[in-house]
């Protein structure tokens, strides 16, 4: 399928779209990311910490566990990270290839054809961080 050929931008993020891996890949990282957001919820509320149900997202609750001082410090970087991953593949990935934003985490230039696999293997990792720290959690 793929040919070693030169693509960008909004070619490339077409062949993204296109790619049943890529987007099942990102289908599951989206409910890994789901899973870590109720692990950390539940950790923070056996930890006797209320949380509004309404305004939980990652980046809230990875604040409200740095406040309160629950997470040790590796963790807490390690969420971190994980949110500003995540973030590139849930909000991010169209506006960089348009010229929108700036190349950050994954290259968005000089591309092939055949990088849809290292995209996938990219949300493959982002993935599995996301659903070891919850699990990680989930045990705490």
């Amino acid at each position: 399928m793929y040919k070693g050929e030169q693509t960008g931008g909004q070619d490339f993020y077409k062949l993204l779209l296109d790619s049943e891996e890529f987007t099942s890949e990102i289908g599951k990282l989206a409910l890994a990311s789901g899973m870590l957001e109720a692990e950390i919820s539940m950790y923070l509320k056996r930890k006797g910490i209320k949380i509004d149900s309404d305004k939980v997202t990652l980046g809230r609750l990875i604040t409200l566990a740095k406040k309160n001082d629950v997470f040790e410090k590796n963790l807490l970087i390690v969420l971190s990270e994980i949110k500003t991953q995540r973030n590139e593949f849930m909000h991010r990935l169209y506006s960089l290839f348009i010229g929108l934003l700036d190349e950050e985490l994954f290259p968005i230039k000089n591309l092939l054809d055949s990088d849809v696999k290292t995209y996938i293997d990219y949300a493959w990792q982002v993935r599995s961080n996301i659903q070891g720290v919850a699990e990680t959690i989930s045990k705490k």
